[in-house]
């Protein structure tokens, strides 16, 4: 029986202390930032440009944003506009993807891509032909647009083909 008494009495202080919360419930909502106007996935062309714009919808003030776009850690941009060209291909498995940032709260709303850089050889057909009276290679890709490329060797070294006449 004097084991009850000591059980009794701390169950009375608990109950007690749930009923005399005090706590401060006063909360402020955070302003949202909607981020639409980009895909979920992306196919990029090595060495072209590219350009993303999104559209970015909030009532916070333009001077209190800040802007990132990233694949992993490293920064592509830091302007609502991505404007960029991959110079090689992406083997990161890492999204891209794009933040904006709120200065005041240090809050980030983000929207993440799937992203593939591919070559514009990487499919399509090797063509054997013959330009300005000399032996080339051409290619018709199917990832950059059905382009046809006349002189491979020239469009990936910068320079006129080496082929004895």
């Amino acid at each position: 029986m004097k084991k009850i008494y000591p059980i009794l009495f701390s169950a009375i202080l608990l109950l007690n202390a749930c009923i005399s919360d005090d706590g401060n419930y006063d909360y402020t909502p955070l302003k949202e930032v909607t981020i639409e106007g980009v895909a979920d996935s992306y196919r990029f062309i090595l060495q072209e440009h590219q350009t993303i714009t999104p559209k970015i919808t909030t009532e916070l003030t333009a001077d209190n944003l800040a802007y990132c776009w990233r694949i992993g850690n490293d920064t592509l941009a830091t302007s609502p506009v991505l404007d960029y060209t991959f110079t090689n291909v992406l083997a990161s498995k890492d999204p891209l993807t794009f933040e904006v940032i709120d200065l005041s709260t240090n809050v980030r709303y983000a929207k993440r891509m799937e992203i593939a850089v591919v070559s514009p050889f990487q499919s399509g057909w090797m063509i054997f032909s013959v330009l300005n009276n000399a032996a080339c290679l051409s290619f018709q890709s199917y990832e950059d647009k059905l382009s046809l490329y006349e002189d491979v060797y020239q469009e990936v070294n910068g320079e006129a083909s080496r082929v004895a006449h």
